[in-house]
């Protein structure tokens, strides 16, 4: 009959079991697959300009996987004979990246508005807060002895000033802003600010 001819298991000639190379190159197809993943969900967080704590955990998931499924892939490839085959399989790992960086948060409290520019314009805000306080202390003592003088109403009056100043300059602010849910915010607790009433 004939000796009976194996299978050739190493068709490509490169020193490697072409049933073992194909579960490795699986492994590192998988990691090229993980690194686009990374790539996609950063480029997903960035689409708005603001970084959510969620879309930063979504990045940091990401890397985490591509590190995994890199690991796994040069596990399989450790276990390998030295081979032409190997050095091609490691040599393909090599080209996969690390991951992407991961973005600072930068809209800590989900209201689609970045946090600094919220913490710049509450500032604004707290300042005609103060300049309302100071106008109704300033009522407060004036109306002390039951009488209001001239000078007194002028003091009243400039405390107003300021309280409509620090509010124009607040409202410039939160008008600049993109319709969000935190300009929404702001421009609700702006709206509670008044002056007060000038006495006769």
């Amino acid at each position: 009959d004939g000796v009976v001819v194996p299978e050739n298991t190493d068709k490509n000639n490169d020193g490697l079991d072409d049933a073992t190379a194909q579960q490795v190159q699986d492994a590192i197809d998988k990691a090229k697959g993980a690194e686009q993943a990374a790539k996609e969900a950063l480029e997903e967080a960035e689409k708005d300009g603001l970084i959510t704590p969620d879309e930063q955990q979504a990045i940091i998931d990401a890397n985490k996987a591509l590190e995994d499924a890199k690991q796994e892939a040069q596990d399989k490839i450790n276990e390998l004979p030295e081979s032409a085959g190997k050095d091609d399989l490691q040599s393909q790992l090599e080209q996969i990246g690390d991951g992407v960086d991961v973005p600072e948060v930068t809209d800590e409290n989900y209201d689609d508005l970045d946090d600094a520019t919220a913490e710049h314009i509450q500032g604004l805000i707290d300042a005609a807060k103060e300049a309302e306080q100071a106008a109704k202390d300033a009522l407060d003592k004036v109306q002390e002895d039951g009488l209001i003088t001239p000078q007194e109403k002028r003091v009243i009056k400039k405390a107003n000033k300021a309280v409509a100043d620090a509010k124009d300059e607040a409202q410039q602010a939160i008008d600049s802003l993109e319709p969000s849910k935190g300009k929404e915010s702001l421009q609700g607790e702006l709206n509670g600010i008044n002056g007060v009433d000038v006495p006769k």
